[in-house]
This record gives C-alpha cells, sequence and structure tokens, in this order.
C-alpha cells in the first residue's frame, strides 16, 4: 500500500476543523540524478527566500532539487489558512522528453515498482553504463525500459554529463566499499520517497515559455533554472537542449511580464542585471562540484527575484 512521506501526515489541531501538518524531515537520502548545474547545494537556500503562494512550477525541471527539498506543506509558505489554500499546487516541466519520462516513470506507482526491481538488480558497471544507451530514448509513454536506461546512464556517469563513466575512487572507500558503487546503492535507496513526492506533482514535458505563459497568476511561484548562458560557463554543450541568447533574451521578456512571483538562476551576467535592473539580485558563494581534485574553484550564483 503507498504510504505518503512523512512531512505530509495531517494532524488534528486543538481548534475545531482545522488539520495541521507535522513537520519532518524528508526521507530522500540522495538526489536520483547527478544533473550538471543542479542545485542540491543551494537548494536550502533557494527555499528560504520563497514567498508564500497557492502554485509552484518549475519549467526547467532538469534534477529538481529544489523541488525534493521543499516540504511542500510548510505553513511559512502557503498563501492563507484556507482551506482552498493550504499546501500547494506543484508543476513541473522539462522539454527533454528523456527526463520527463523518467520523472513519470517514478510517480506512478506500478510503473516505479518495476523501475525499482529493474534498477536494484544493476550494479554500479561500465558495461551496464554503455548498453544502456541504446534504449533511453522513450517509445511508449511512460516507458519503463527507457526510464532504467536514463537514470543509469545519468547515475553512472561522469558528473551527471552521459559522455563519459564515472572514474572509480583509488585512495578512499565510503562504508567499507567502492566509493561510487556505494553513491549508487545510497541512491537506490532513497527511491521509494522520491516516487512518495513525486505522486502529488503534475509532470509536463511543453517548451518552457508556453508552460510560463499559462502557469502565470498572482498566487504562483517560478523557480526558473535554464541552461545558462553560454557566455558565463566553459561548458556549452552540457543539455540535451541548450539555449540561446536570443532565447534567454526571449524568457527575459517573458518573465518581467509575469503576475507571479519569479525566482530566475544564472550566473552573474550584464544581460540578466540589464534586463532586470529593477529586480532583486542574490548572489551565492560554491565551491565548483563538477571540477576534479581536492580544492574547488569557488563560484557566484546569481538568484534573480522580482520581489
Amino acid at each position: 500500500m503507498f504510504t505518503l512521506p512523512r512531512w505530509n501526515r495531517e494532524v488534528v489541531s486543538e481548534q475545531p476543523g482545522i488539520c495541521e501538518i507535522e513537520q519532518e524531515e524528508p526521507l530522500i537520502t540522495a538526489q536520483p540524478l547527478k544533473w550538471w548545474g543542479g542545485k542540491h547545494y543551494l537548494a536550502k537556500r533557494i527555499i528560504e527566500l520563497m514567498p508564500r503562494h497557492v502554485h509552484y512550477v518549475e519549467a526547467y525541471a532538469g534534477g529538481l532539487a529544489v523541488l525534493l527539498e521543499r516540504n511542500p506543506y510548510d505553513p511559512a509558505k502557503q498563501w492563507s489558512d484556507k482551506s482552498f489554500e493550504r499546501g500547494v499546487s506543484e508543476v513541473v516541466n522539462d522539454i527533454n522528453h528523456e527526463l520527463t519520462n523518467f520523472w513519470r516513470v517514478l510517480q506512478q506507482e506500478d510503473t516505479f515498482e518495476v523501475f525499482r526491481r529493474q534498477v536494484e538488480a544493476t550494479p554500479f558497471s561500465q558495461i551496464e553504463w554503455e548498453q544502456a544507451e541504446i534504449r533511453q530514448h522513450p517509445i511508449t509513454d511512460p516507458d519503463v525500459e527507457a526510464a532504467v536506461a536514463f537514470f543509469i546512464r545519468c547515475r553512472q556517469s561522469r558528473a551527471g554529463g552521459f559522455r563519459a563513466f564515472a572514474p572509480l575512487s583509488r585512495n578512499r572507500t565510503r562504508r567499507n566499499m567502492n566509493e561510487q558503487a556505494s553513491a549508487w546503492l545510497t541512491c537506490l535507496e532513497g527511491l521509494p520517497a522520491v516516487s512518495a513526492r513525486l505522486r502529488s506533482v503534475v509532470v509536463l514535458n511543453r517548451p518552457a515559455l508556453e508552460v510560463i505563459r499559462k502557469q502565470d497568476g498572482p498566487k504562483t511561484l517560478f523557480y526558473l533554472d535554464p541552461p545558462y548562458l553560454h557566455e558565463t560557463r566553459m561548458a556549452t554543450e552540457a543539455y540535451k537542449h541548450e539555449m540561446t541568447e536570443a532565447e534567454h533574451r526571449e524568457l527575459l521578456a517573458t518573465i518581467r511580464q509575469c503576475e507571479g512571483k519569479v525566482m530566475l538562476s544564472g550566473y552573474p551576467n550584464p544581460l540578466y542585471d540589464q534586463q532586470l535592473a529593477d529586480w532583486q539580485r542574490k548572489d551565492f558563494t560554491i565551491d565548483n562540484k563538477a571540477a576534479s581534485g581536492q580544492t574547488k574553484r569557488q563560484m557566484i550564483e546569481s538568484l534573480w527575484m522580482n520581489f
């Protein structure tokens, strides 16, 4: 039987007719995907800045690090105490069909159980990683085999880049085994919690600007993490669907017209600063997690907000 995540348990308040939500830590032990530019290390800080809202939208879903870190029943973020404005409506979208197929397979109880059995029978292996390449494109909707292949190709690759098998650690172990094998097993252990978390989330596979325009409203909060401007980063082919400068300009023009609240991630750049001159910008200093070596180069991540 399906069990709701721990933080989704309602308890009866001392006030008649009122339900409150227990605040507990999520059960997700590891992010399911290693995603280039993922916000795992910034998620908590981004969430702290979020205003109250009813409708939450991620138009560039990627690895969903922020959504999976969110407590959708946090009373500090809910719009009001009215019964129809408690909790939150959540929508995630990505133009990458292989990615959204993966999320859809995880969120459906029947497909997830098949997916789970297959990945739990799969070791951390370069042979498995190489063989998965030929089957990661969805044929049906949802496609469990494609989701399994996509998961292996992503999770067992170097920095989630899909292009090379993850290098093996030689100087240390984790849980008395190879570090990468341990990380793979830890990820598998957390999948049921990810599946449960996604049950109440709507997953779309549409162009981002179409989703932004359709989902906008006074009670909407957008968190947008698009592929960053090429001029601000070294790897310009990190994603299956990159964005040109013209597409970034169209995105900026679109979100300037939004009625709802918008949070936009990126590296500091003149284009965003010019087009969003009246927005607030918050900077974060982080280590470059994709860099090799023990000493990580520090980078500045920015968050533009229209509130």
